[in-house]
Protein backbone atom coordinates (compact mmCIF):
# COMPACT_ATOMS: atom_id res chain seq x y z
CA UNK A 1 0.00 0.00 0.00
CA UNK A 2 0.95 3.46 -0.90
CA UNK A 3 1.34 5.91 1.69
CA UNK A 4 -1.07 8.74 2.14
CA UNK A 5 1.92 11.48 2.13
CA UNK A 6 2.60 10.08 -1.21
CA UNK A 7 -0.43 12.37 -2.61
CA UNK A 8 0.21 15.31 -0.48
CA UNK A 9 1.89 17.17 -2.98
CA UNK A 10 2.96 16.99 -6.71
CA UNK A 11 6.42 17.48 -5.11
CA UNK A 12 6.25 14.40 -3.01
CA UNK A 13 4.54 12.19 -5.63
CA UNK A 14 7.71 13.49 -8.15
CA UNK A 15 10.15 12.35 -5.10
CA UNK A 16 8.44 9.11 -4.35
CA UNK A 17 9.01 8.13 -8.37
CA UNK A 18 12.00 8.56 -8.30
CA UNK A 19 12.81 6.64 -5.38
CA UNK A 20 10.92 3.99 -7.60
CA UNK A 21 12.46 4.34 -10.66
CA UNK A 22 16.54 4.23 -8.79
CA UNK A 23 14.90 0.84 -7.66
CA UNK A 24 12.62 -0.87 -10.27
CA UNK A 25 13.62 1.74 -13.56
CA UNK A 26 15.81 1.14 -16.33
CA UNK A 27 16.71 3.22 -18.88
CA UNK A 28 18.71 2.33 -22.72
CA UNK A 29 20.15 4.68 -24.65
CA UNK A 30 20.32 3.23 -28.39
CA UNK A 31 21.77 4.65 -31.73
CA UNK A 32 21.06 3.10 -34.68
CA UNK A 33 23.39 4.29 -37.55
CA UNK A 34 21.72 2.60 -40.35
CA UNK A 35 18.18 3.52 -39.75
CA UNK A 36 19.55 7.24 -38.31
CA UNK A 37 18.33 7.65 -35.59
CA UNK A 38 19.10 7.66 -31.80
CA UNK A 39 16.22 6.68 -29.05
CA UNK A 40 16.26 6.95 -25.33
CA UNK A 41 13.88 4.06 -23.46
CA UNK A 42 12.72 4.36 -19.91
CA UNK A 43 10.50 2.14 -18.06
CA UNK A 44 10.42 0.36 -15.13
CA UNK A 45 9.22 -3.34 -14.09
CA UNK A 46 7.74 -4.52 -10.88
CA UNK A 47 5.98 -7.70 -9.45
CA UNK A 48 3.66 -5.45 -6.89
CA UNK A 49 0.29 -5.59 -8.01
CA UNK A 50 0.23 -1.59 -7.87
CA UNK A 51 2.03 -1.25 -11.56
CA UNK A 52 -1.23 0.40 -12.45
CA UNK A 53 -1.41 2.97 -9.29
CA UNK A 54 2.19 3.83 -10.47
CA UNK A 55 1.03 4.25 -14.07
CA UNK A 56 -1.41 6.65 -12.90
CA UNK A 57 1.03 8.77 -10.71
CA UNK A 58 3.40 8.81 -13.85
CA UNK A 59 0.92 10.13 -15.61
CA UNK A 60 -0.27 12.81 -12.71
CA UNK A 61 2.99 14.22 -13.00
CA UNK A 62 3.19 14.87 -16.88
CA UNK A 63 4.98 11.66 -17.83
CA UNK A 64 3.08 9.96 -20.57
CA UNK A 65 3.55 6.36 -20.52
CA UNK A 66 2.74 3.18 -22.73
CA UNK A 67 1.29 -0.04 -22.44
CA UNK A 68 1.42 -2.32 -19.56
CA UNK A 69 3.16 -5.54 -20.46
CA UNK A 70 3.23 -8.90 -18.71
CA UNK A 71 5.85 -11.56 -18.27
CA UNK A 72 6.37 -14.20 -15.88
CA UNK A 73 9.98 -14.71 -14.10
CA UNK A 74 11.55 -16.94 -13.02
CA UNK A 75 10.02 -17.38 -9.49
CA UNK A 76 6.60 -18.09 -10.78
CA UNK A 77 5.60 -13.95 -10.26
CA UNK A 78 4.14 -12.11 -12.69
CA UNK A 79 6.47 -9.03 -13.38
CA UNK A 80 4.40 -5.81 -15.40
CA UNK A 81 6.89 -3.29 -17.56
CA UNK A 82 5.86 0.20 -18.37
CA UNK A 83 7.57 2.29 -20.61
CA UNK A 84 7.77 5.85 -20.08
CA UNK A 85 7.55 8.73 -22.74
CA UNK A 86 11.13 9.76 -22.83
CA UNK A 87 10.46 13.12 -24.48
CA UNK A 88 8.52 14.06 -21.45
CA UNK A 89 10.82 12.45 -19.10
CA UNK A 90 13.87 14.51 -20.12
CA UNK A 91 11.29 18.26 -20.03
CA UNK A 92 10.28 16.98 -16.47
CA UNK A 93 12.44 17.52 -13.40
CA UNK A 94 12.70 13.98 -12.57
CA UNK A 95 15.69 12.39 -12.29
CA UNK A 96 17.82 8.94 -11.25
CA UNK A 97 19.59 9.54 -8.04
CA UNK A 98 21.39 6.40 -9.14
CA UNK A 99 24.58 7.80 -10.99
CA UNK A 100 24.60 4.81 -13.30
CA UNK A 101 21.23 5.35 -14.55
CA UNK A 102 20.81 9.04 -14.71
CA UNK A 103 24.49 9.05 -17.00
CA UNK A 104 22.70 7.46 -19.54
CA UNK A 105 20.14 10.68 -19.80
CA UNK A 106 22.90 12.91 -19.71
CA UNK A 107 24.73 11.10 -22.08
CA UNK A 108 21.28 11.20 -24.09
CA UNK A 109 20.74 14.82 -23.48
CA UNK A 110 24.32 16.01 -24.82
CA UNK A 111 23.99 13.46 -28.12
CA UNK A 112 20.31 15.38 -28.67
CA UNK A 113 22.01 18.68 -28.09
CA UNK A 114 25.00 18.54 -30.41
CA UNK A 115 22.70 17.11 -33.31
CA UNK A 116 20.85 19.49 -33.28
CA UNK A 117 23.53 22.41 -33.11
CA UNK A 118 25.18 20.13 -35.72
CA UNK A 119 21.75 20.57 -38.26
CA UNK A 120 21.67 24.22 -37.76
CA UNK A 121 25.27 24.73 -38.45
CA UNK A 122 25.69 22.42 -41.59
CA UNK A 123 23.41 20.80 -44.33
CA UNK A 124 24.75 17.23 -43.61
CA UNK A 125 22.16 14.48 -43.10
CA UNK A 126 22.09 12.59 -39.75
CA UNK A 127 23.56 9.87 -41.20
CA UNK A 128 26.66 11.49 -42.91
CA UNK A 129 27.08 13.59 -39.15
CA UNK A 130 27.25 10.41 -37.31
CA UNK A 131 29.14 8.80 -39.85
CA UNK A 132 31.67 11.52 -39.80
CA UNK A 133 32.06 10.78 -36.07
CA UNK A 134 32.68 7.22 -35.92
CA UNK A 135 35.34 7.91 -38.89
CA UNK A 136 37.03 10.21 -36.18
CA UNK A 137 36.69 7.88 -33.31
CA UNK A 138 38.44 5.38 -35.71
CA UNK A 139 41.72 7.83 -36.06
CA UNK A 140 41.80 8.57 -32.40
Amino acid sequence: VIPNSVYQSKEATKRFLEGLMDSEGWVTDTTHLSKGYIYLQIGFSSTLDLSAEFKRMFESVGISTGKMHSRTIKSGKASKTIHLNSKDWLSSDLEFHCWRKQRKVEAHRLAREALIQAKKMSSLSFNDYKRGLIERLKVA
